[in-house]
């Protein structure tokens, strides 16, 4: 499995635009049906630094008191830094109504008893966090990835040991990858070609009909399965607020690396070969004093690099309703720009030049709304 090792080099969207994005959210979760006939339950999968809770909380308790004091805020965090650090933000000014339970939402309930009662689940920038696997499909048979660690004594003293990370496949027997292939579906193979198309070479190739690539490989979201399995038999009376990437760009990778980026409009991070020649392939990044650096493969030691995989809106929709037993159009999907230009009070976030960053930023995320 690919895993996301978490950094706090990276900013989102309620961090950026705090305390207005929050606000947003509170105002679209106060126009909820009902919302105001019984306790307000709200749970937000892996809680940051706490600044959500915090503001969406503030907002209650000065615009609509009544609802406030029925509240309860659950945070449901796997890092016992942050937990600490969210109790300690939240304590000040909101004791009595917040709670933090230390867990893996994905694991959730092999800690906790099931949330009976109505609740309001927040998933934001959470999904592309996931793990995700990495599958193959040819000749007519699935394989799954695994991904090995070879530990090698370069030296005879004990303190001089490296490790490689390889790929290696075998046939698909994984019960969770199967569960993710039926309910999100995976289109493979896929035929690419390099991104030349703006040279004299990628002209050329072009007039002269040459098929390209064939990829027979991708990540499919086994996280977001095992999450929607999670709240399915853990909060099975929520609605759901997810916000995510919907897509990512290819990325920016050095001069001295062989992979090239390939040009395929249903997986744009893929690359010409290597562990990132796959469909949905994801982002691999780290910060070095500052600045973004793309990387070419996804085998590198855990807590190096941050990895990000786009959502797939419409066959998550897909997915959740199957999962869920809800109808279709119960569940809506949103691009973030619509729904702050409803919810957010875009007059204060607004620039000298009219350009505003909570509606014009982040244009390639979206709201998965039940």
């Amino acid at each position: 499995m690919v895993g996301q090792a978490q950094s706090e080099a990276w900013m989102t969207p309620v961090e950026i635009f705090a305390p207005y994005y929050s606000r947003a959210l509170a105002k679209y979760i106060l126009r909820l049906p009902d919302v105001d006939a019984e306790n307000l339950r709200i749970v937000e999968a892996g809680g940051g630094s706490g600044t959500n809770a915090l503001h969406i909380l503030n907002y209650l308790q000065v615009h609509a008191p009544e609802i406030y004091q029925k509240t309860c805020y659950t945070i449901v965090e796997i890092s016992p830094v942050m937990a600490s650090w969210q109790h300690e933000r939240l304590i000040k000014h909101h004791a009595g109504h917040f709670q933090i339970m230390h867990a893996d939402i994905l694991t959730f309930g092999d800690q906790f008893a099931p949330i009976m009662e109505p609740c309001i689940l927040l998933a934001l920038e959470v999904l592309d966090n996931l793990p995700h696997d990495k599958v193959g499909y040819e000749n007519g048979e699935w394989f799954e990835t695994v991904v090995t660690w070879n530990r090698q004594n370069t030296q005879r003293s004990s303190d001089s040991i490296t490790s490689t990370l390889a790929e290696a496949e075998r046939s698909l027997q994984d019960p969770l990858i199967l569960q993710t292939l039926e309910y999100f579906g995976c289109d493979l193979p896929l035929h690419t070609h390099h991104s030349l198309r703006t040279t004299a070479v990628g002209w050329l190739r072009k007039l002269m009909g040459e098929v390209g690539l064939e990829m027979t490989k991708a990540f499919v979201p086994t996280g977001s399965m095992q999450l929607l399995n999670t709240i399915k038999s853990c909060l099975p009376k929520h609605r759901l607020i997810a916000a995510d990437f919907d897509s990512l760009p290819s990325p920016n990778l050095d001069s001295s690396s062989t992979k090239k980026p390939l040009y395929h409009p249903l997986s744009p991070t893929s690359l010409s070969d290597g562990t990132l020649h796959a469909a949905n392939a994801p982002i691999v990044a780290s910060k070095v004093q500052g600045e973004t650096v793309d990387y070419d493969t996804y085998l590198i030691q855990k807590g190096d690099v941050d990895v990000f995989f786009a959502t797939d809106f419409n066959r998550l929709k897909n997915a959740y309703c199957r999962i869920m037993g809800r109808p279709s159009d119960s569940v809506s999907i949103v691009k973030s720009s619509s729904f702050l230009k409803e919810f957010a009070d875009i007059r204060k976030t607004k620039t000298i030049t009219s350009y505003n960053p909570i509606i014009e930023d982040f244009s390639n995320t979206s709201f998965l709304l039940s």
